[in-house]
């Protein structure tokens, strides 16, 4: 195990790249004040990567071939090469576009958020293999987070009042969710939605 240290605010968003030697983080202030590609195997930051006056990274992603980050908010949307570091595509989302949250370890799928909504596509045609409704106690709450398991078996989603929803990745089936730190297993039959 080993610890990245040497961020000035609390990370908030973070993503791995396709070889699983480097990372992103992104803090969790508004606007973002630091995103930080960091060398895993040193556990250093290589560089920041250049900042936008009105950012709010929410979800943040390697491209598929790992020659870009790419960060998705309510307000800007944008992409940095990760060699330099420098911004080379931003624009302002359309209210109603899906941001695109996660890619698959084999880069096949790519996981959006639209609404309540999480979707797993195909990267090639963009099909909608499964539909994913995130369940939360607070109707307040905001899902956070999501990941695609390293071997697209499954999807996570977090939300930010410590609800934890657990799918099967090819069903859309909600195999377990976590609701104010407790397991709630699912009823005989599964859930109904």
């Amino acid at each position: 195990m080993r610890s990245l240290v040497g961020y000035k605010y609390p990370p908030a968003s973070v993503a791995f790249s396709p070889d699983g030697k480097l990372a992103v983080s992104a803090d969790g202030t508004m606007p973002v004040q630091e995103i930080l590609l960091w060398d895993l195997a040193s556990g250093k930051v290589i560089r920041p990567l250049q900042l936008l006056e009105r950012g709010d990274y929410l979800s943040m992603a390697f491209s598929p071939d790992g020659k870009q980050v790419l960060a998705h908010g309510w307000f800007v949307k944008a992409a940095w090469d990760v060699t330099s570091g420098k911004l080379v595509q931003s624009s302002v989302p359309e209210a109603e576009a899906p941001r695109v949250m996660a890619y698959s370890a084999d880069q096949k799928h790519r996981l959006e958020a639209k609404g309540d909504d999480l979707f797993l596509r195909t990267v090639a045609d963009k099909e909608v293999v499964s539909k994913f409704a995130f369940e939360r106690k607070h109707r307040e709450e905001q899902r956070q987070a999501v990941a695609i398991s390293p071997d697209s078996q499954f999807v996570v989603a977090g939300g930010d009042l410590g609800t934890l929803n657990l799918w099967e990745a090819a069903t859309g089936k909600l195999l377990w969710k976590v609701i104010d730190d407790e397991v709630v297993p699912p009823p005989a039959g599964g859930w109904n939605r």
